[in-house]
């Protein structure tokens, strides 16, 4: 099955006398010979059915319009608008070009070239990612999110009831006080949360019976982006 596959994708259509070539699939299928492109060119983009050494104005990789040198591949037309990634709390749109500077993409680490398209964040305004790496299928959920009322970002865990006083989601029947003293102890005092002894770091106990926080856990946000998973972890209290 493997060896048929690979033998009919290579069956071509060819003219011996120019030396003119058509994949089957491109026959069957064939892509537009010129397109127009409003969202990140104002002039049509022209098909070049050969293989030629260019840099995409969209995500900047190597691989037009022939008015002014703009080229992007076909794949990159299709390149949506505002979309998440996993590896970052905020949404990011696609821009035609970042600001002048240094970039350094959130998801390779590697130099992003401002003068090409890539995708960034109004929020915090170092960040960017390079246009291919923001779709790859490990890093985004292949949403458009344009026009799509964004949630709240930040879900607070806790009610502020005074300087030292809050009421946490986790224990919401009694309000938890700060103590910020130096606590030394055999490790038998433990975080509900995180289940690790408190020595002597700052942390939050119930008034009323036995519970305990460390200030840390008590200001875990309650959502949050993985890179293992698309979609946002919700924090839940299991008890």
């Amino acid at each position: 099955m493997s060896y048929m596959w690979k033998r009919i994708k290579l069956e071509i259509y060819h003219c011996s006398i120019c030396k003119f070539s058509v994949d089957v699939d491109c026959m069957r299928d064939p892509p537009p010979l010129a397109i127009f492109f409003s969202k990140a060119h104002e002039h049509q983009l022209n098909l070049i059915p050969r293989k030629i050494s260019f840099d995409c104005d969209a995500c900047g990789m190597a691989g037009s319009c022939q008015q002014c040198d703009f080229m992007i591949h076909q794949s990159c037309t299709d390149l949506l608008e505002i979309i998440n990634v996993n590896r970052h709390e905020h949404r990011l749109s696609r821009r035609l070009h970042l600001s002048p500077g240094s970039w350094v993409c959130g998801f390779c680490h590697k130099e992003v070239d401002w003068s090409y398209g890539a995708y960034s964040c109004s929020v915090c305004p170092n960040y960017a990612i390079h246009s291919k790496c923001a779709i790859r299928d490990d890093v985004w959920d292949k949403l458009e999110l344009k026009g799509i009322q964004e949630e709240p970002q930040e879900i607070e865990p806790f009610k502020v009831i005074n300087e030292n006083l809050i009421c946490h989601f986790s224990h919401e029947k009694h309000s938890l006080q700060l103590n910020e003293e130096s606590v030394i102890s055999d490790g038998s005092i433990r975080c509900e949360a995180c289940v690790l002894p408190i020595y002597s770091q700052p942390f939050y106990r119930c008034m009323q019976c036995d519970f305990i926080l460390h200030k840390t856990c008590a200001y875990l946000p309650r959502k949050k982006r993985h890179f293992y998973h698309d979609k946002p972890l919700t924090l839940i209290n299991m008890w």
